[in-house]
């Protein structure tokens, strides 16, 4: 799981990251499930009063998956996501549902590899 992603952020459409462009540099480090992860970016992020590196990604449209099963051995992750930074670093064994009502919503992007 730790595969090097760039996650590109279109909402909000100013957005400017640690290095000035509108890529978070990170990787998935826990799979919730088919529709939902969680991102560690490499620097923190700052959205409004919110600072932070772990954010719950989730497929943005009903029925989309994000997490794809590739040569049967490693997960390739792709698709709209939304994306709420967490409030606890606490995620190991918690449900989606907890992790969304610790999480702060602030973006909405897609995954590319580095």
């Amino acid at each position: 799981m730790d595969k090097k992603l760039i996650l590109c952020v279109g909402e909000p459409w100013n957005f400017k990251s640690s290095n000035g462009t509108n890529e978070i540099e990170g990787e998935v480090i826990y799979e919730i499930s088919p529709t939902a992860v969680i991102f560690k970016s490499f620097k923190n992020q700052i959205f409004g009063n919110r600072e932070g590196n772990l954010f719950l990604c989730s497929a943005r449209y009903k029925g989309d998956i994000i997490v794809h099963k590739h040569n049967n051995t490693e997960n390739k992750y792709l698709g709209t996501v939304g994306v709420g930074i967490l409030k606890d670093t606490n995620y190991m064994n918690k449900s989606y549902e907890v992790l969304e009502k610790n999480s702060t919503y602030v973006l909405i992007g897609n995954f590319k590899y580095i």
